[in-house]
């Protein structure tokens, strides 16, 4: 259905590999009675796919009117998608006919933006947007936060609204604007992006989504007073992120290194620079920065790092030592070198397994026992990547640690 922004409708096999098909069968004139929700639900269910699944080749919008709302084409258009007529008949779909997908006339971020600023203008009664946003979490908490499994369509929309208040509240006091955003945790991967040096990006939808799930610690009007606060001077602190291989060719590119310079591989995990503070992170753009010196920043990041607080804890595992350590940024740790050494001195070996599979998460073990330690880490670590949403999952495979610091990946084959 047309509101159900975290899933894939039907996947379907195609020449090229799988196929999400999302459907939309609201005849035009229902599309158009609310053309700027209309519109970030397309967005968001064109985007999506792709995080959802490497596998997903392609997007197609499935409609069953000819007469296609002008919205919804500028949407596939800007998100390279296709649209398909299906008509329905005695309960059973017929032959599907592809139908005409003009050329785009804008991008994601200028549709995000144009359906955002309409969507908060629209919820305006006489008030400024801030003030709007507060009344209508009371309204909201105050009577029934709706159910995403029994109302999906009341708790999208509720989310969006709270969301494009956010976003006109916040642009208020700092310059900025909607973005398309694949790496937040929110899913609806757009975020706010304030026009600084860092681009630094700021969560509102998830923050909308979280209160809308679960209520009153998460009111999004709470996160106007943090961003004023992380903005100060002195807020945001140098950082330094694990990420997967596959951020070499994200757009805009980020200012990045290897995880281990001598590893001639295209999977080898990769040090992301950037900044961290109190409710969001920002990431180091290399076209902002093309004379980056990595060293420095690094350095500045190892500040950060070594002040979190990583305790590693046996698993339980019946026939191996396993560590495992939980807390925010805990996959960073692995730059941090007494942190490491400590772990050897932990294990009583002169080398670590580490295994950072999702932000957040860490095992070690030692590698003495030999191929029994390294199957199990190793199955320990693609089992829970390939479990974690494809957000936050880092490392599929355990990295070798000798001399406090990262030396090689161990993979099958």
């Amino acid at each position: 259905m047309f509101h159900d922004l975290d899933r894939i409708d039907i996947v379907t096999e195609g020449d090229a590999g799988q196929m999400a098909n999302q459907t939309d069968h609201r005849p035009r004139a229902e599309v158009e009675a609310t053309p700027e929700l209309s519109t970030l639900m397309a967005l968001t269910r064109c985007l999506n796919p792709r995080r959802m699944s490497e596998e997903v080749a392609g997007v197609m919008h499935v409609v069953s009117d000819r007469d296609v709302a002008p919205l919804l084409s500028r949407v596939v258009a800007a998100t390279g998608g296709t649209l398909e007529l299906i008509s329905w008949g005695d309960d059973a779909p017929e032959e599907g006919e592809a139908l005409e997908v003009p050329a785009a006339d804008a991008t994601v971020d200028e549709l995000l933006v144009e359906a955002f600023d309409g969507l908060a203008r629209g919820l305006l009664e006489g008030e400024d947007a801030a003030t709007c946003l507060r009344r209508r979490e009371e309204a909201l908490l105050t009577g029934s936060l709706p159910n995403k499994d029994e109302d999906p369509l009341a708790f999208w929309t509720a989310a969006l609204e709270l969301s494009a208040l956010s976003g006109l509240a916040l642009s208020a006091h700092h310059e900025g604007q909607w973005v398309h955003h694949d790496e937040t945790s929110s899913p609806i991967p757009f975020a706010f992006m304030l026009k600084d040096d860092k681009g630094t990006l700021v969560n509102l939808t998830g923050r909308s989504v979280r209160f809308v799930a679960g209520g009153e610690g998460d009111r999004p009007s709470g996160i106007l007073a943090a961003v004023d606060s992380l903005t100060a001077p002195g807020q945001e602190r140098p950082m330094a992120f694990i990420r997967p291989a596959s951020w070499r060719h994200r757009e805009p590119a980020p200012v990045f290194e290897p995880l281990v310079a001598d590893v001639d591989a295209q999977d080898v995990p990769l040090i992301v620079y950037g900044s961290d503070s109190p409710m969001a992170m920002g990431f180091h753009r290399a076209d902002t920065m093309p004379d980056a010196d990595l060293g420095e920043l690094r350095a500045k990041a190892l500040e950060t790092i070594r002040a979190i607080e990583l305790e590693m804890q046996d698993a339980g595992f019946p026939d191996a030592t396993v560590l495992v350590g939980e807390v925010e940024h805990a996959e960073s740790k692995i730059l941090d070198e007494d942190f490491l050494r400590g772990l050897q001195e932990q294990l009583g070996s002169p080398a670590v397994l580490l295994g950072v599979p999702a932000c957040g998460l860490m095992f070690a073990m030692d590698p003495s026992p030999g191929q029994q330690a390294l199957a199990l880490l190793a199955h320990v670590c693609e089992s829970v990547h390939a479990e974690a949403d494809e957000r936050v999952a880092l490392v599929p495979f355990p990295i070798m640690v000798a001399d406090g610091r990262p030396i090689g990946f161990v993979q099958a084959g």
